[in-house]
């Protein structure tokens, strides 16, 4: 398999700045597939929200992407014991023998969040600072998913679209309760209310899931501006019709702004091909 990705990140109509960020990371020239990806949704005043995301995906790149280039690239092949177990590579410890891939990327989380709080707690004026995150590790047919807050990650697969993460929001667990709709969620009145976001408690309570992928697969990962600006069947619709990644992301963000453009829109698109 092969990996053909390409992110986008846009202001928004009725914004004055950009609060998100986003990665875009695929390792090339390796032995099997591999990438890293994330979109990062800031919250706080005046630019302390675009500081936070920022914190978040320079940490992200940090922490994972160095290990993906020297350790999971060489290696040419692995079973689920690399997922939940301990790394080794050619019967020889690596440099974190005792650690597992999913350990990774929660420890990495977790680094975000501590990072966040630093910054917070050593300059004042961007106290309150937080942010969103929602991070795929691919490595092979293996995509690790990472989540805290609302931005989401979609997979589209044999005409469907799902979303491979929960709203860490007032609104999404009033669906998961069976109380409100997915439809309502789009005109609830407190729909933004966030529960759990990086930077916001001593200790972030990411989520973790795992995700086997097949040629023809599309990840999408994005912050709200575009998933409540763009019904999924929309988003499925646009990636499915525009092959290129960079075509399919830049006619999304224009949907976005088209129906409104209320908040700042970021998404990525990873084909597997």
């Amino acid at each position: 398999m092969q990996l053909a990705a390409y992110a986008l990140t846009d202001r928004g109509r009725r914004r004055s700045q950009n609060q998100d960020n986003v990665l875009c990371y695929t390792l090339q020239g390796s032995k099997t597939p591999v990438g890293l990806y994330a979109v990062a949704d800031g919250m706080g005043g005046q630019s302390a929200g675009e500081i936070a995301s920022q914190i978040a995906i320079d940490t992200v790149r940090e922490e994972l992407g160095q290990f993906l280039e020297h350790t999971v690239g060489a290696t040419p092949a692995f079973g689920d014991d690399v997922v939940t177990g301990r790394l080794v590579e050619n019967d020889e410890p690596t440099e974190a023998p005792n650690l597992s891939l999913v350990d990774l990327l929660s420890g990495a989380m977790q680094q975000c969040n501590h990072r966040i709080r630093e910054h917070g707690l050593q300059n004042p004026d961007t106290a309150g600072l937080g942010s969103t995150l929602t991070v795929v590790m691919v490595t092979g047919d293996l995509a690790l998913i990472g989540n805290i807050g609302d931005s989401r990650t979609y997979i589209l697969r044999d005409g469907t679209i799902r979303s491979l993460t929960q709203d860490h929001s007032l609104v999404g667990s009033l669906v998961r309760q069976g109380l409100i709709t997915e439809d309502d969620v789009y005109k609830h009145p407190h729909r933004n209310l966030i529960y759990n976001a990086l930077g916001t408690r001593p200790d972030a309570n990411p989520d973790i899931a795992m995700h086997r992928l097949q040629g023809g697969d599309i990840l999408l990962l994005c912050s709200d501006g575009l998933w409540e600006m763009v019904r999924d069947e929309d988003i499925r619709a646009i990636v499915e019709e525009l092959a290129d990644p960079t075509e399919a992301a830049t006619s999304l963000v224009d949907a976005a702004n088209q129906n409104g453009g209320v908040d700042n829109i970021s998404v990525v698109i990873v084909r597997v091909q």
